[in-house]
């Protein structure tokens, strides 16, 4: 389709999922193949020490990742991801972390992207790459 826009797609995606809704994710930075999305530190996310949990930070890092090569495929084409490598760096605090996705390599069936995750004070808190394959929903 002539008029079709991934980056509106993806705004409507994030607002109709269940999951980044859950958690609260909203775009700050949308364009192809790069993507930052801020996640509200919720109680609700904090393990015993109060900092963001880990599961809570690898959501955040795959959900970027995904809409970073979302916003780069055809509108017969979703994504879903494959593999994901993290290394957590420091402790989840303050009262956001914001996770910046870029694609470095985007092919006819894979996509491979970093992910920063950083907290309020610029601190980096988590890095991932992740793997996304890309496929028809169709067959």
């Amino acid at each position: 389709m002539a008029d079709f826009d991934p980056i509106k797609r993806a705004r409507r995606q994030i607002k109709q999922a269940n999951f980044p809704q859950h958690l609260g994710l909203k775009f700050t930075q949308l364009e192809p193949g790069k993507v930052t999305i801020r996640m509200p530190n919720k109680s609700e996310l904090k393990q015993y020490r109060g900092v963001t949990h880990g599961g809570a930070i690898c959501s955040l890092l795959d959900t970027a990742a995904t809409f970073a090569t979302n916003t780069l495929i055809a509108e017969n084409q979703d994504s879903v991801t494959v593999e994901l490598k993290t290394n957590f760096i420091k402790a989840g605090v303050g009262r956001y972390l914001e996770a910046t996705a870029e694609v470095i390599h985007h092919g006819r069936t894979s996509s491979v992207s970093t992910v920063e995750v950083r907290r309020p004070d610029g601190k980096l808190c988590a890095y991932a790459t992740v793997t996304n394959f890309i496929y028809s929903p169709e067959g």
